[in-house]
């Protein structure tokens, strides 16, 4: 449907010979796509998910930097010094492929693509490129003075997969709108969408358990083909697993070389531990089970003051998934969940029902701050000076300890700087 809808688009603005290359969930690392002058195949997804991983991660930590800039604009502009340096990294990587004398002798034994492919994934899992160069992203970003005592709202963004990932007129400028009104976002990674086809993928492949194990058996005594058809399941079975792991690893060492108050993917086995109270977790289409998991994870784990979920008009998974979050939020009364549609209300109106939501998600913030002012002991002019006295603490990669309950990053601000005051730290 997606596919045709791009076609017509492009036809009715004059595009008619535009490309539009389709990538299948089912095809795995090899697609077809002959006779469009791109070769798909694990060598090019290999550089796929490194670019995206690295746009995941400074994607994240530029949306946690922005609210608390003490210079406005600064954030931005590293980001764009930022990106076009990764840009460069990525377009001058050395290709890895096989010397000229052990191609000849692999091409005799046919063993060729399956030793570059090996060649290749031992240097993406061993070599340290990428996080070289995110080393020095890190540098840019030390650049940036931040105002921690500022307090703004945690807003965590869930949806329909394009319109909460999109910047701009597809959303109605959500996230610019959103900080312009004093919150700060926890953004979606594209990764979370590959770890949820990684776990699709396995249920999927464990609801057939049964059918692919007797495919073929003639009788109780067919052991030969018992034993195949076991040794296929678990093969399947073994390269998701590896594959799921493989990938949270590359994602993990990524964004642990950034640094700050990072996010890691969380476990789909947790997600779906969380939504299958409430919604059947092998139903597909769109996020499946994520968004109810995710309100769930987010408001239990105190890492938001509220959920806005953005979907266009019509999206039938995430507007199966509201109908279940009705439940998750009579059952959680302080819980603070907003479904958004960005296409049939128009964004007046769109702009109007957020502020609402994160007015009462203000308030949450505003205790949290009051009760952390009452309970410290030193006065915030003292705080300041001392954060004035350690530089490292206006750093943007600087890790604020969280409290239990606590989200408010003011609140837990103010709690640290009183605890490092109260012990003496110097530095």
């Amino acid at each position: 449907m997606l596919e045709t809808e791009y076609r017509m688009a492009l036809q009715d603005c004059g595009f008619e010979a535009f490309r539009v290359l389709v990538f299948q969930n089912e095809g795995g690392l090899t697609q077809d796509t002959t006779g469009n002058g791109l070769e798909v195949n694990p060598e090019f997804f290999l550089a796929i998910v490194n670019a995206l991983n690295l746009a995941d991660i400074l994607n994240d930590f530029g949306y946690a930097t922005r609210p608390f800039e003490v210079v406005e604009g600064q954030t931005d502009k590293v980001m764009q010094k930022a990106l076009d340096y990764l840009y460069e990294k990525l377009e001058h990587k050395k290709k890895i492929q096989l010397g000229a004398k052990w191609k000849a002798i692999f091409d005799k034994l046919h063993w060729s693509e399956a030793m570059t492919f090996l060649y290749r994934f031992i240097d993406q899992i061993t070599s340290s490129y990428y996080v070289d160069a995110l080393k020095e992203v890190r540098k840019m970003f030390e650049a940036i003075e931040v105002d921690r005592f500022r307090s703004k709202v945690a807003v965590k963004i869930t949806g329909e997969f394009w319109a909460m990932t999109t910047v701009g007129a597809g959303n109605f400028h959500m996230f610019r709108f959103l900080e312009h009104e004093g919150a700060v976002l926890l953004v979606e990674p594209v990764g979370s969408l590959i770890q949820f086809l990684f776990s699709k993928g396995k249920l999927r492949h464990l609801n057939r358990r049964e059918m692919m194990l007797k495919n073929g058996v003639k009788n109780r005594w067919d052991v030969k083909t018992r034993i195949g058809n076991y040794l296929k399941f678990q093969k399947k079975l073994t390269v998701l697993k590896v594959g799921n792991w493989l990938f949270r690893r590359e994602y993990g060492r990524l964004l642990r070389t950034l640094g700050g108050d990072y996010h890691m993917l969380i476990h789909q086995p947790i997600l779906q531990k969380l939504a299958s109270p409430y919604y059947n977790i092998n139903i597909e289409g769109g996020e499946g089970y994520m968004e109810i998991a995710k309100n769930i994870y987010y408001h239990e784990h105190g890492l938001c003051h509220m959920v806005l979920s953005l979907k266009p008009f019509g999206c039938m998974p995430s507007t199966q998934s509201d109908g279940a979050q009705a439940a998750v939020v009579e059952l959680n009364r302080e819980m603070i969940f907003l479904p958004l549609e960005t296409a049939g209300e128009g964004e007046t109106n769109a702009q109007s029902r957020v502020l609402m939501a994160l007015g009462d998600a203000h308030v949450k913030a505003k205790k949290e701050l009051a009760d952390a002012r009452k309970t410290v002991a030193s006065d915030i002019e003292t705080m300041r000076k001392y954060v004035d006295a350690h530089p490292e603490l206006k750093s943007p990669t600087y890790v604020v300890p969280r409290r239990k309950g606590v989200v408010n990053m003011a609140a837990n601000f103010m709690y640290h700087i009183d605890d490092l005051i109260k012990r003496g730290v110097s530095s």
